[in-house]
């Protein structure tokens, strides 16, 4: 569904490991990059096991993703974890937002293109 204002929406769904083999979760963050510097609106929703990249030790554990991460947030993308309520007790990076299944599906209704990693 295509927005009023003709702005393309993207929703960009990152479920795998930091770290897996042929390195998804950065084949996620560079794609969304290059969709933001070509004016697509994107949010990046991470969940299950994905969300450890948002989390603050990712700095030294992850860190290509915070670069990533930052550049994303600096082009207009927004980061989004999706976790259940007891999850959200250790700190994300900032400007992650905390959201739930609702978010992501009102999310994905929203927009032109869902991709999944």
């Amino acid at each position: 569904m295509q927005q009023d204002d003709d702005t393309i929406q993207w929703t960009v769904l990152v479920r795998s490991t930091p770290g897996s083999e042929g390195t998804p979760v950065l084949h996620a963050l560079r794609t969304a990059i290059a969709a933001l510097a070509d004016d697509i609106k994107v949010n990046v929703f991470f969940l299950e096991e994905a969300v450890a990249v948002l989390r603050e030790e990712a700095r030294t554990v992850h860190p290509a993703h915070c670069d990533l991460l930052e550049e994303i947030k600096e082009l207009g993308g927004q980061l989004h974890a999706v976790t259940l309520p007891e999850d959200s007790a250790s700190p994300f990076l900032p400007g992650v937002k905390i959201g739930n299944m609702a978010t992501l599906v009102r999310n994905m209704k929203a927009s032109d293109q869902v991709i999944s990693f």
